[in-house]
């Protein structure tokens, strides 16, 4: 069988974690596949991206 490349958000994160948080640890389990840094750093570039996005749009 081929192994998933899906990432369940729900298996890396306790509830009530922050998305900082959540997003370190999908990038630690990326580093620990062996993704290409290239990749990796795409990756953390886009969820950045998607954080700033969130942090203009929800109110505090």
């Amino acid at each position: 069988m081929a192994k998933s490349n899906v990432v369940r958000i729900a298996a890396l994160t306790p509830l009530g974690q922050d998305l900082g948080e959540a997003v370190n640890a999908f990038l630690s389990c990326c580093r620990s596949k062996n993704l290409s840094p290239n990749t990796i750093i795409y990756y953390e570039n886009r969820l950045k991206a998607f954080r700033r996005y969130l942090q203009a749009r929800i109110p505090r």
